[in-house]
């Protein structure tokens, strides 16, 4: 009875081994996606204002990665590098001081010139920033081609952002409104 014990459970270790043995496969080294989106798609740039877009969503890719931007098709459908050439962009160098700051030539002196692009990306998250100097950029939809890579490879992603670069709107009130109020 004991010897019949023994047999069933070196059977059972014997299956088991077996089964691990078999199972066993390489694990990749990390996890690339075939298809991430910039969700805030087309992005609206006015002129003249500094901002920036949320990160992608890249769809269970894995970390770190790195991004670069590669491309970018210009209104007219050609190829144009006006985003990501350096242009002259006013920056500050010092903070603003509203107590001390005054005049226009203090404000000035606080204020340098250097070359830089329209367009950057964050090399570790993927957000596309665009700077003051966008004054400089024809108005249109910019489709822009971005390079993704981590452990598991490299992908190219063509057109996945469309840049909507547009004149400044302000708003403006011309008389004062009665909502919600009963005449």
């Amino acid at each position: 009875m004991k010897s019949k014990y023994v047999s069933c459970l070196y059977i059972a270790a014997m299956l088991s081994s077996m089964t691990t043995f078999i199972g066993c496969e390489e694990i990749p080294d990390g996890y690339i996606s075939d298809k991430i989106i910039y969700v805030q798609n087309p992005f609206v740039v006015q002129k003249g204002i500094e901002i920036t877009t949320a990160p992608p969503n890249i769809n269970g890719t894995s970390y770190p990665l790195k991004f670069r931007l590669l491309e970018a098709e210009g209104p007219d459908g050609q190829m144009t590098t006006i985003l990501t050439d350096p242009i002259a962009t006013r920056v500050w160098e010092k903070p603003y001081d509203f107590k001390t700051d005054k005049t226009i030539d203090a404000i000035n002196k606080k204020i340098t010139v250097i070359n830089a692009p329209v367009m950057r990306i964050s090399e570790s998250g993927g957000q596309i920033s665009f700077s003051s100097a966008s004054t400089a950029v024809p108005s249109g939809e910019y489709k822009i081609s971005v390079e993704m890579s981590n452990s598991a490879g490299t992908r190219v992603y063509k057109d996945i952002f469309v840049a909507a670069i547009q004149e400044l709107s302000l708003i403006h009130i011309s008389e004062p409104t009665r909502l919600g109020m009963i005449s």
